[in-house]
C-alpha cells in the first residue's frame, strides 16, 4: 500500500511540475509568436492589439478589439480652475454618479469665503466612460494641466491565470489522494501541500480581481482649484498691442489690488495706530509746543 501510495505521489508531482512547465511553456510560445523577439514586444505593446481567450493571448489585426480584450490599466491626472467653485464641485459629483463611478477620496478646503479654496479628489470611473468623463470636467472648468498613463498588464495577467489552472489541476489531485490515503503520515503530508496550494490560489486569485478593479475603472485625479481670474490657457501667441494691454491691464489691477489691502489693513489696524502711535506723536507734539511757550 506504502508502495504504491509512493508511486501516486510521485506521479501527482511530475504531473504538476508538467502542467506548470506546460503552461510555462505556452505562455512563453504565446509570448514569443506574439512579437519576433521580447524587446519588440516591450517597444510595441501600445501599437498592437492582443486578445484574451481563455487565458492565452494572440495577435488580432481588428483594432475594435484593443480596448476590449487587452488589459490596460489608464490613469488621469487634471488640474482644473474655476470661478465658481461650489457649482463645479457639484458638478463632478453628478458627473461622477451619471457616469457610475465613485469617489475613491477626497481632500477639500471648502470652507466658504475662503479666499482659495482647494479639492484633490480620487475618482474611479468605468474605464468606457473615461474619455466622457473628462471631456465633460473641461467643458466645465479650466483645465490647465492634463496627464495620462496607461500600463498593459495583459502578460502578468495571462502568467496569473496559467499558474492558477495548474494549482487547481494539482488541488483536485491531491484531494483524490487523500481518499485514497490510509496512513496518518500521508495524509499529513497531502493536508500539508492542499493548504500551501489553496493559500496560493487565494493570493492569485486576489492579485486577478485588484487587476480586474484596476482594468474596469480608470483613476482620475482631479484638482480644483478657485481662482479670481482664469489662467489663458491658448497656445496662440499674442500680438504686440495685445500684449502691452494685457500687461498694463493686469498691473493696474495689481495696483488696486494694493491700494486695497492697504486701506483694508488701516482701517483694521486703526485702534492700534490710534494708541500706540497717533496719541504718541500728539502729546509729543503738545510737550514741544509747551516747552517753547515756557522756556
Amino acid at each position: 500500500m506504502k508502495k504504491i501510495f509512493a508511486v501516486s505521489l510521485s506521479l501527482l508531482l511530475l504531473l504538476t511540475l508538467f502542467v506548470g512547465c506546460g503552461a510555462s511553456a505556452k505562455t512563453e510560445a504565446d509570448y514569443y509568436a506574439y512579437n519576433e523577439a521580447p524587446k519588440d514586444f516591450a517597444e510595441d505593446t501600445m501599437a498592437e492589439t492582443v486578445v484574451v481567450t481563455n487565458g492565452s493571448f494572440t495577435a488580432d489585426s481588428a483594432p475594435s478589439s484593443v480596448s476590449t480584450n487587452r488589459k490596460l490599466i489608464r490613469r488621469v491626472t487634471l488640474e482644473a480652475e474655476t470661478e465658481a467653485y461650489d457649482e463645479l464641485f457639484a458638478n463632478v459629483q453628478q458627473m461622477i454618479a451619471q457616469c457610475g463611478g465613485y469617489v475613491e477620496s477626497m481632500d477639500a478646503n471648502t470652507r466658504y469665503g475662503s479666499t482659495s479654496r482647494r479639492a484633490t479628489l480620487v475618482i474611479r470611473v468605468p474605464a468606457d466612460q473615461l474619455d466622457l468623463f473628462t471631456a465633460d470636467v473641461s467643458a466645465a472648468s479650466n483645465v490647465v494641466y492634463r496627464s495620462e498613463s496607461t500600463n498593459d498588464v495583459t502578460l502578468n495577467y495571462v502568467d496569473l491565470e496559467s499558474r492558477k489552472a495548474a494549482l487547481q489541476v494539482e488541488q483536485e489531485r491531491l484531494m483524490a489522494l487523500l481518499e485514497q490515503s490510509g496512513s496518518l503520515t500521508e495524509i499529513l503530508e497531502i493536508e500539508t501541500r492542499l493548504t500551501e496550494v489553496r493559500y496560493e490560489l487565494e493570493s492569485i486569485g486576489s492579485q486577478l480581481r485588484t487587476y480586474d478593479n484596476l482594468v474596469d475603472y480608470a483613476t482620475v485625479t482631479l484638482n480644483i482649484s478657485e481662482v479670481k481670474v482664469l489662467t489663458d490657457v491658448e497656445e496662440e501667441e499674442k500680438g504686440f498691442w495685445k500684449t502691452i494691454g494685457d500687461g498694463l491691464v493686469d498691473s493696474l489691477s495689481g495696483l488696486w489690488k494694493g491700494v486695497k489691502q492697504v486701506f483694508s489693513f488701516l482701517i483694521i489696524a486703526s485702534p492700534y495706530l490710534l494708541i500706540f502711535v497717533i496719541a504718541p506723536l500728539v502729546l509729543i507734539f503738545f510737550l514741544i509746543r509747551r516747552k517753547r511757550k515756557n522756556p
